[in-house]
């Protein structure tokens, strides 16, 4: 008998031997087993995790709750049921805000972030992500910072700008091939493969689904191994091998079906879909998957949005409701204070025969009820101090954060306007190689060439791809600058932002492929627009734009 069956038949017997404690080495060895069939057997590993909570909760064994949510709420992820695994995400941060656990505070914001992302709302996946990414930078948790920057390039992935999802991947890749992590490369070899396939590259699609497929014959992670068969189906299909891609579009649905992995369920589906759509004889199959397809995408998204509305909607009436609740008794406890202070005066008044004993008791209350104010005051007071203390670390805190994120954006942003730049120099020089071919006749065939090389170079995919950069850093650069110089042509304002990263003549002749003069040129043009004079400088007025 193996130790799960081993496991299961243990729970069984307690449950019906009434066994009133066990302690927490023995919920320790449930934890552990269930974790390993998060992804093999999903269903049985609820119910492991869902009793050993119970014992949990019963024995006060709070050192192992943070575990317990962690499975739980991962296996909810695996099944596609959004909002559990919401819940139990959200009680590993509570509990690790609680505790002062920062590391255990990422990890459940990188697991929020992940729900995020298959929800579609990535800009809060996003904020969670690099909430997850700074706690496990501080904490110098490599493996931590690898899932937060594979969980960016899925963001990027998913917001189409491939070249920043690549460089997360390939990131993440270094940080897990250095520990030779089986499991997390055949995630992140599937993502590369995804890129590819999404940038058309066919031969890189079929090269890291291949690596993907490599790893998961060694993991027992029936999640990782379907996105590797799914990758590979997409990357046999782009060549036109449709009998292999149904080989192993099959092989991804026969693991996740048993197991109930609707993702993986739903991208097989597809997967079908798309091999038999182009062979004429199989319409009806085709016909039949993307019906499933769509089905469980449908409910995939609908079903889980809703539910997190109606979770997050009940949640808040839950909340008003403790408050009213903790209103009232806060009402009836001053009520009952009250009565008993009134029960003592009237028994004071009563027993009270002299006019005397009357105005010292009344002295005596009014010096009480004064000093009771005072105490008051000076705890308001304090109190005030202690949030406005609060208060500056929060904002201090924020600005930081911000601060960091701009500084990131600006590297990335200079990054990228180098690389068009090294780019173009490349098919300039290459461009200048090609003239020399023309000595043999082949100047149509050269022409073409050319052609297609000048189109890269001035490719406006690579320009709204900067500008979409160049905005995340320079929020309202250019909107300035058309109001200030409504004259100004989209030659200049492409001007202005090269000139606004102090890139030098040559690196912007390169960016826009024309010659270094013809950019002193622009640059002559612009101090006339600007009504500058021949010895003031074109670049400090640029810089005084919007300046951050």
């Amino acid at each position: 008998m193996n130790k799960f069956l081993f496991f299961l038949l243990f729970l069984l017997i307690t449950s019906f031997s009434g066994i009133a404690k066990i302690d927490s080495t023995a919920i320790a060895k449930i934890l552990s087993n269930a974790q390993k069939h998060i992804y093999s057997n999903p269903d049985s590993c609820l119910s492991l995790t869902q009793k050993a909570l119970q014992y949990i909760e019963k024995d006060d064994h709070d050192n192992l709750k943070p575990w317990a949510y962690n499975i739980t709420g991962s296996t909810y992820w695996v099944k596609g049921n959004y909002v559990y695994s919401l819940k139990y995400f959200q009680k590993i941060v509570d509990f690790a805000n609680d505790h002062n656990m920062p590391d255990l505070a990422a990890a459940g914001n990188g697991n929020i972030a992940v729900i995020y992302i298959d929800l579609g709302d990535l800009d809060l996946a996003y904020n969670y992500t690099h909430q997850s990414l700074a706690s496990y930078k501080k904490t110098n948790d490599t493996n931590g910072v690898a899932v937060a920057v594979n969980n960016l390039g899925i963001i990027f992935e998913k917001k189409k700008i491939y070249d920043s999802a690549l460089y997360y991947f390939e990131t993440a890749a270094q940080y897990w091939g250095y520990n030779n992590d089986k499991n997390w490369l055949t995630l992140v070899e599937s993502n590369r493969s995804n890129i590819y396939a999404a940038k058309g590259d066919v031969n890189n699609t079929l090269r890291h689904a291949l690596k993907a497929t490599e790893y998961a014959k060694d993991i027992d992670n029936e999640k990782s191994k379907g996105h590797a068969y799914i990758s590979l189906a997409r990357a046999m299909r782009m060549k036109k091998h449709y009998k292999e891609a149904e080989f192993y579009a099959r092989k991804a649905l026969a693991l996740a079906k048993p197991n109930s992995i609707i993702e993986i369920i739903r991208d097989a589906h597809e997967q079908l879909y798309q091999a038999y759509i182009d062979q004429p004889q199989q319409l009806k199959s085709a016909l039949y998957h993307y019906e499933q397809f769509n089905v469980i995408k449908d409910s995939m998204l609908d079903a889980s949005k809703l539910n997190l509305v109606n979770h997050l909607k009940n949640k808040v009436k839950l909340e008003q409701k403790d408050k009213a609740i903790a209103q009232r008794d806060k009402q009836l406890l001053a009520s009952e204070q009250a009565r008993q202070r009134n029960l003592l005066y009237y028994s004071i008044i009563a027993g009270s025969l002299l006019f005397i004993m009357s105005m010292l008791f009344g002295l005596y209350r009014r010096q009480k009820l004064r000093v009771k104010a005072k105490t008051q005051q000076l705890l308001v007071e304090q109190q005030a101090h202690e949030l406005a203390e609060l208060n500056l670390k929060n904002e201090q805190l924020f600005n930081k954060d911000l601060s960091t994120q701009l500084d990131f954006k600006k590297q990335e942003l200079l990054t990228y306007a180098l690389s068009m730049t090294h780019k173009n120099q490349i098919l300039q020089e290459l461009q200048e190689q090609i003239n020399t071919l023309h000595k043999n006749g082949q100047e149509k065939e050269v022409r073409q060439i050319k052609n297609n090389i000048n189109a890269a170079m001035g490719s406006q995919e690579n320009w709204e791809e900067f500008k979409l950069r160049f905005e995340q850093v320079h929020h309202t650069f250019f909107d300035t600058l058309k109001a200030l110089y409504p004259k100004l042509s989209a030659n200049d304002l492409r001007m202005c932002a090269f000139i606004k990263l102090d890139l030098s003549s040559k690196q912007i002749a390169s960016l826009l492929n024309i010659a270094p003069s013809s950019v002193d040129m622009g640059k002559y043009r612009l101090k006339k627009k600007f009504g500058l004079e021949q010895e003031e400088s074109l670049s400090e007025l640029i810089n005084t734009i919007n300046k951050s």
